[in-house]
């Protein structure tokens, strides 16, 4: 299963971002696919990480909010996206962060239309599924950047 998910990445580089191990990284994804992120490395990469996990599929303003601190204190910003093409403040959650001075990495975990809907974001790898294999793939594409 590795192997094939390995095999499904879409990556698409458009500005080379920091060294991932030396880096402070935040991670945010929705709650949905938490138990599948700890089943992989994504949530060890770097030299220090911290998580935000979004209760639904559209993060809440508190939780917006809190994205925005953590994301001041990091390097990269790695935001994992599930269908955000159709769950508004999850996509305004992504522009917003985007902003910042941090690279930012995206991982569409499901639909790859989120891709194209951020062009300008320093790296962004699709999936296509939300499962630990597929996380897993993508986590070790980051760890060769």
């Amino acid at each position: 299963m590795q192997q094939i998910a390995a095999l499904a990445l879409q990556t698409i580089h458009n500005r080379s971002i920091p060294t991932i191990n030396k880096s402070r990284i935040l991670l945010i994804a929705p709650e949905l696919v938490r138990n599948a992120i700890q089943q992989t490395s994504l949530g060890s990469i770097g030299k220090a990480i911290d998580a935000l996990f979004f209760k639904t599929l559209n993060p809440t303003s508190d939780e917006t909010v809190a994205s925005q601190k953590l994301a001041a204190q990091a390097d990269i910003v790695v935001f994992c996206s599930y269908n955000a093409w159709k769950n508004p403040a999850q996509m305004s959650l992504i522009k917003l962060l985007k902003t910042e001075k941090n690279a930012m990495v995206l991982i569409a975990l499901r639909d790859p239309l989120d891709a194209s809907l951020f062009p300008e974001i320093s790296l962004i790898i699709s999936t296509f599924s939300p499962t630990a294999p597929s996380i897993q793939a993508a986590a070790d594409q980051l760890n060769i950047q």
